[in-house]
């Protein structure tokens, strides 16, 4: 990717004092930009992360036997009179057409009743699935940015079983997937077991990440739920023994927008964020001093910049507009890309490239025939 074809949307006007650090960071490194009260359109640079962070959630329910599916955002009102949960969210639910429609908060009363019609035999079981989509609840408080916001990204995921053994497997396994993709991300989080409440079943557990010594944001939450919606759709089966049996459920959910806000959160300097690598919107950016001046420099940062891009490993972005020293790094540093090439005439001349580390603001001179050997080991580290 090129600056010249990219923009980074990053802002160097002050932003309101009232907002947090998090909120304030998101703005300014043109992840996000606020339409209206508690509305925000994710700009280029935070779809990059966004799609980042779901390619890793998508890889890790792969990886536990979900199968990934696509639910609708509208549905059919009456399945959530049928739940009782329509009167229970009261007026959070988006409502159109006279009410014969609503915008999906969430999806245990579509799922469970899609799956109701669709399962012929207990061997089916366990079925599990998951998706990726963009929710709607009618927030009358905003706060914080994209922590609470009429519109929200979302990772549901549900999983229906033959037993209450059964989900207890499924339930704590992913109860330990997500230790492990909140580690991967490098969040710092607490697990609080806590009752059900309306969503069903006795126990769930919730997932959040330390904020503030007042406010604690939670990131995920898993509910093992029970057959509370199979008893409202009749989704049932007739055991060996002849004996009618409802099936057992589990909803597992993470909020993908917070996710993103709690990131930032924790991983900043004065400078700006500090991703970790495996999410940043791009892993290299070239920085190249003269680039229109300085023929050696422009040709080494091309050469660099091509090959890089030639492996398909890493995403590169190289600076290659007019812009001061000065300016270039504050955009860099800003967005919080891992690595960053400097390439200057009196360096080049020397084969030598300067790389600057964005987590420790560590530099070091690396000859450059050893360039691409030392980019693949720093990307192999955790």
């Amino acid at each position: 990717m090129k600056v010249s074809n990219y923009k980074l949307y990053t802002s160097k006007n002050k932003i309101n004092n009232n907002y947090t650090l998090s909120h304030k960071l998101m703005i300014k490194s043109g992840l996000i930009k606020k339409i209206s009260s508690g509305s925000y359109i994710w700009l280029p640079t935070g779809l990059r992360v966004i799609k980042k962070i779901n390619s890793i959630i998508e890889k890790k329910m792969e990886s536990v036997n979900f199968n990934e599916i696509s639910i609708p955002i509208l549905q059919d009102s009456e399945l959530w009179k049928l739940s009782d949960r329509l009167n229970i969210y009261g007026n959070e639910i988006f409502h159109i057409k006279n009410e014969k429609y609503i915008l999906s908060p969430t999806n245990e009363e579509i799922i469970t009743y899609i799956l109701s019609k669709e399962t012929t035999s207990y061997k089916e079981l366990p079925i599990k699935l998951f998706q990726i989509n963009n929710k709607f609840r009618n927030e009358i408080r905003f706060s914080n940015g994209v922590i609470r916001t009429k519109e929200f990204i979302m990772k549901d995921a549900y999983s229906f079983h033959i037993d209450i053994n059964s989900l207890n497997e499924t339930y704590y396994r992913i109860y330990n997937l997500y230790k492990n993709i909140f580690n991967k991300f490098k969040l710092k989080f607490n697990i609080y077991k806590v009752k059900s409440k309306n969503m069903g079943g006795d126990i769930s557990h919730e997932f959040k990440t330390n904020f503030n010594k007042e406010s604690d944001i939670e990131i995920a939450h898993i509910f093992k739920i029970g057959d509370k919606y199979s008893k409202i759709f009749n989704f049932n089966f007739i055991d060996k023994l002849g004996n009618k049996k409802y099936i057992n459920m589990g909803s597992y959910g993470i909020g993908i927008s917070r996710l993103i806000y709690t990131i930032v959160e924790q991983n900043n300097d004065s400078k700006g964020i500090i991703w970790p690598k495996s999410i940043s919107p791009f892993d290299i950016c070239i920085i190249p001093i003269n680039f229109y001046k300085s023929k050696i420099v422009n040709e080494i940062s091309k050469k660099i910049f091509y090959k890089i891009k030639k492996i398909n490993i890493f995403d590169i972005i190289i600076y290659d507009i007019n812009k001061s020293i000065g300016y270039m790094f504050s955009d860099i540093e800003l967005i919080g890309i891992p690595l960053i090439l400097i390439i200057n005439e009196k360096n080049t001349l020397n084969n030598l490239i300067e790389i600057k580390i964005r987590k420790n603001n560590e530099s070091k001179l690396i000859n450059l025939k050893y360039i691409f050997n030392y980019i693949k080991c720093f990307f192999k580290k955790n």
